[in-house]
């Protein structure tokens, strides 16, 4: 499925702040914040998921410690979505059984 969007920040020091130990972490330098946003629907499962994979890639692609990767999942309505066109989410159909529509 081709249904991914992908923005890469870069922030100096002075422009992104990451609390180097709540809750009870040992963050490093390197810390970063990774955030996902998708259509509402996914389970507690699939989020939990979700996150140990960004977190497993991080550490196994880039080096990172585990507490260093924070991450932040927003699902919002598909309705609240258009990827183009002038259309939005939940007037398409997408094909995709594990989004529900409304």
């Amino acid at each position: 499925m081709n249904d991914r969007f992908i923005v890469i920040s870069e922030h100096g020091e002075d422009e992104l702040f990451i609390h180097p130990a709540f809750p009870q972490l040992e963050r490093s330098d390197r810390r970063i914040i990774v955030t996902v946003t998708f259509g509402e629907g996914r389970t507690v499962e699939k989020k939990r998921k979700l996150a140990e994979l960004i977190t497993r890639y991080a550490v196994e692609k880039a080096g990172l410690k585990e507490d260093d990767v924070c991450i932040m999942m927003y699902g919002i309505p598909l309705e609240n979505m258009s990827f183009g066109g002038g259309k939005l989410l939940s007037d398409i159909d997408l094909a995709m059984p594990w989004v529900k529509q409304p």
